[in-house]
């Protein structure tokens, strides 16, 4: 995990991210298994557990995330929507501001 730390707080792009977190809802998949910035910090509790390196905040977080800890995606990225027209994919460069 120590790698993927060097490498969001360096010049990892959105680009470079898109082909590693894996596609869809989750924060897993069976191609790609789990997604290498997703952590999790049991002594946070089970249902608060949960924490992204690429958006730098964790369930645990005062206006963080919600549902991490169960691996539910919530960076945006590569989401499998018929309807998207693309701009999900980068909403948590977006909301977050990072990875640019």
């Amino acid at each position: 995990m120590e790698d993927i730390k060097k490498v969001v707080n360096g010049n990892f792009s959105l680009r470079q991210a898109m082909m590693v977190i894996p596609k869809g809802d989750y924060c897993y998949d069976s191609l790609c298994g789990k997604c290498p910035f997703w952590d999790s910090k049991p002594s946070m509790g089970h249902q608060q557990s949960g924490y992204c390196h690429w958006m730098g905040v964790g369930d645990w977080h005062e206006d963080g995330t919600l549902l991490l800890w169960d691996q539910v995606k919530e960076c945006g990225i590569n989401h499998d929507d018929d309807d998207d027209d693309d701009d999900d994919d980068d909403y948590g460069t977006k909301w977050y501001g990072v990875g640019k």
